[in-house]
């Protein structure tokens, strides 16, 4: 039987499901400890936590020029860099806060060369690399798995997960908030391969819970939208959304799905001119976060099969 998602009362039955038998996802259930760790320490120094090391690379640096990446970081966390270069080559490595302020460096940095930034705030930091000794140099390097980095691949993987199956959006009107909707379960928007956005974001949040994070659904009634949303951390206030409207559609991957959600709650909550007009959404202060866990405990227990 197909549920009411909206009226005078808000009402979710997510379903138990069975992890599927795909590398993606079941590689996720190894990163329940990383995300459940409180002390923000995980991978502190090292490249062996449970998700294991995150490597990236920057392509020919001219002498004189400076490039780098930027890293969210929760407060607690460190930030730990490995170089590897070309043999012979060297370069400067900083590790920046959003000021743009050098809170750790190595202006000699050779392939092996570690740098890290311990016990940082949260906020945004740069891994920064400076060409000053001659010639283009092409770097790699590989950085500790940050709690951010667990939540993006979460949301990534199961975004990619229902493109692969060949989920598609089923459009529905913003006129059909108004007196309530009836939706379907995850099981039959994966069987009918189709879903609206509640429907698809419930599929999102059947998967996150099944995984033992915690998931939220944010609804706007004014701009006849809902999208799902990820807690970094237990009971973290810092919501990581995907637009899951977009799995079809081959001009966003997984990570444009997040920023453009970002831009949807941003516009939203915070009235962001900007995210407003990139997004042709509404200033909503009305809009719901509604946390499944709090449902779990208010009693609103899966739907049985």
């Amino acid at each position: 039987m197909p549920w009411r998602a909206f009226g005078e009362s808000f009402w979710i039955f997510l379903p138990t499901l069975v992890v599927p038998q795909h590398p993606t996802l079941r590689r996720l259930q190894d990163d329940v400890a990383v995300y459940s760790a409180r002390d923000g320490g995980f991978g502190v120094g090292g490249y062996d936590p449970p998700g294991g090391a995150r490597a990236a690379s920057i392509e020919a640096i001219e002498d004189g020029r400076c490039r780098g990446h930027n890293v969210p970081a929760a407060a607690g966390e460190s930030i730990s860099v490995e170089v590897r270069l070309d043999e012979g080559d060297s370069i400067q490595a900083q590790i920046q806060d959003a000021a743009g302020q050098v809170i750790t460096e190595e202006r000699n940095a050779r392939t092996g060369t570690r740098i890290a930034a311990n016990n940082l705030d949260a906020g945004i930091y740069t891994i920064y690399f400076c060409n000053i000794t001659g010639g283009p140099h092409a770097v790699t390097y590989w950085r500790n798995w940050l709690r951010n980095d667990v939540v993006t691949d979460y949301l990534s993987a199961i975004f990619d997960f229902a493109r692969s199956s060949g989920l598609a959006y089923a459009n529905l009107a913003p006129e059909a908030f108004n007196n309530g909707q009836l939706i379907r379960r995850p099981d039959e928007s994966i069987e009918g391969m189709g879903a609206n956005c509640v429907e698809g974001a419930l599929l999102f949040a059947s998967f996150l819970e099944m995984f033992g994070v915690e998931a939220v659904i944010i609804v706007s009634l004014r701009n006849g939208h809902a999208f799902v949303g990820m807690r970094t951390a237990p009971g973290s206030r810092i919501i990581m959304p995907i637009e899951t409207t977009v799995v079809n559609d081959q001009q966003f991957s997984a990570g444009s799905a997040i920023n453009y959600a970002i831009a949807e709650f941003n516009c939203w909550v915070a009235n962001d001119a900007d995210a407003c007009e990139r997004t042709g959404m509404n200033h909503d202060p009305d809009t719901w976060i509604i946390d499944v866990s709090d449902l779990r405990q208010q009693g609103i227990l899966p739907q049985p099969q």
